[in-house]
């Protein structure tokens, strides 16, 4: 494969890539934004955990839940691995709870947490990819030879000849 098909074949998978993220980002940021719409209703704690890392002076906490929605009861569970405090939720205490109008057993109780963290992903992913995709398609100096040594770069013919 020649030098030239390498560089565009590299050219085009980055900038698959670059579409690939900007999809995925794209999306979990209108699926956060969907949520601020999903219905509030009172549910009840199940359960409630919270594990602490000493290292890191981080908490996972972790909540069941029960909700009932038109007479149907359902059960989630919310866990944030990246908590700075330890909180618990006492069994049987109420909790407000978020379900989707279309798919009343998806639910959280902290509705749009995923946009927070894929907003700060995307501030920093999305430019490190739009400046890789810059640097690939700056235009490329004409009539310049490559670096290399024992060869002269002929600018008449637009070709390299070995040095006598």
């Amino acid at each position: 494969m020649s030098r030239v098909m390498e560089i565009k074949k590299a050219r085009r998978m980055i900038l698959i890539i670059t579409l690939i993220v900007s999809l995925i980002f794209g999306g979990s940021i209108v699926w956060g934004g969907y949520q601020y719409t999903w219905v509030k209703v009172t549910g009840t704690v199940t359960d409630s955990s919270s594990i602490g890392d000493f290292k890191t002076n981080r908490y996972r906490n972790t909540v069941y839940y029960s909700y009932t929605v038109d007479g149907h009861e359902y059960s989630g569970s919310y866990t944030d691995s990246n908590e700075l405090s330890r909180q618990t939720y006492s069994k049987n205490s109420s909790i407000d709870v978020y379900y989707s109008p279309l798919l009343t057993n998806l639910s959280t109780i902290r509705p749009g947490q995923v946009l927070g963290m894929l907003v700060q992903w995307f501030c920093c992913v999305f430019p490190f990819l739009a400046i890789i995709n810059g640097i690939m398609y700056l235009p490329k100096p004409k009539n310049t030879p490559p670096p290399t040594s024992g060869y002269v770069y002929k600018a008449e013919d637009n070709r390299m000849e070995r040095k006598d």
